[in-house]
C-alpha cells in the first residue's frame, strides 16, 4: 500500500515503537543496574561511589590477622612468636597480670610450688618460666602439671634450684612458713608429702622432709635417686628416676 496513508501511519507505528521503548528502558534500569552492582559485590570489586577498593572479605581477613589480646604467645618484651619457641610466654586473659591470677583463671592448685613469673608488655600480660615455653604453661591444668613449672633442688639440703623436668633430689611441697606458727613442721610435712605424692611414701626412695633457714621452714619431698619429674599426684606409678 502507498500513499499518503501509508506514510501517516508509519510514523504513528514508529512513535509508538519509540514509546514504548522507553517505558521499558524506565522500568528496568533499576534492575538492571542491582545486577550488575550484585555482581560487582560478588567478585569483590567496589562499585559503590567513593569505596576504597577493599571487598568486605578482604577487610575480614585483615581484622583476624591481627592477634587478639589474651591468645597467644610472645617474649618477654611483646614480640608474637610461635608457642614452642625457646623462651615464649603465654599470654594472660587474666584480669591482673600475677601468676596466681593466672593459675586461678586456669583452676590449678595455687599452693603448689611453680617457677611462673609475669610481665607486661604492648598493654598485654605474659607469663613465662625460665626454660620453658607458651606451650607447657598452656598444658597448666587443675589436673595436669608440666614438671618444668615446678621448683626442685639438686642438692638433698635444698640449695641449687632447678626445674623439676631436670635432675633433681628435692620438691619443694610448700612456700616458707613461720616456725612459731606450726611447731609441728615435721608432722606437717609429712602429711602434705602424703597428699601432694598420693600415696604414703613408706617406701626409702621418697621421704617427707622439712627444710629449715632460721626461724623458718619448707615442706619439701626427698628422693634417694635423681629425678626428671614431678611426683605430683604419683600415686603408685614408678619413679621417674633419671637414666
Amino acid at each position: 500500500m502507498s500513499g499518503p496513508d501509508s506514510g501517516v501511519r508509519a510514523a504513528y507505528i514508529g512513535g509508538a515503537i519509540t514509546v514504548v521503548i522507553a517505558v521499558i528502558g524506565w522500568f528496568a534500569a533499576p534492575v538492571i543496574a542491582n545486577w550488575v552492582n550484585s555482581i560487582g559485590k560478588n567478585s569483590g570489586a567496589a562499585v559503590e561511589p567513593g569505596s576504597s577498593g577493599t571487598s568486605a572479605v578482604t577487610e575480614s581477613q585483615q581484622k583476624t590477622s591481627v592477634p587478639e589480646v589474651g591468645t597467644g604467645c610472645a617474649t618477654r618484651d611483646g614480640k608474637k612468636v610461635s608457642c614452642d619457641s625457646d623462651g615464649s610466654g603465654l599470654i594472660s586473659p587474666a584480669a591482673a597480670c600475677t601468676p596466681g591470677d593466672f593459675l586461678n583463671s586456669r583452676g590449678v592448685d595455687t599452693t603448689l610450688q611453680f617457677r611462673l613469673k609475669a610481665t607486661t608488655a604492648n598493654r598485654e600480660c605474659i607469663i613465662y618460666s625460665a626454660g620453658a615455653t607458651g606451650n607447657d604453661i598452656a598444658g597448666l591444668s587443675a589436673t595436669g602439671v608440666p614438671s618444668v613449672l615446678l621448683q626442685c633442688a639438686t642438692q638433698p639440703d635444698g640449695s641449687g634450684f632447678v626445674a623439676c623436668a631436670v635432675p633433681h633430689r628435692i620438691e619443694f611441697t610448700t612456700a616458707w612458713a613461720d616456725r612459731a606458727v606450726r611447731s609441728d613442721a615435721t608432722a606437717q610435712c609429712q602429711d602434705r608429702a602424703r597428699t601432694y605424692s598420693g600415696q604414703t611414701l613408706d617406701s626409702d626412695a621418697l621421704n617427707a622432709v622439712a627444710l629449715e633457714s632460721g626461724s623458718k621452714y619448707r615442706c619439701a619431698i626427698r628422693s634417694l635417686v635423681p629425678l626428671t619429674g614431678t611426683v605430683w599426684h604419683l600415686n603408685g606409678k614408678p619413679l621417674p628416676a633419671a637414666s
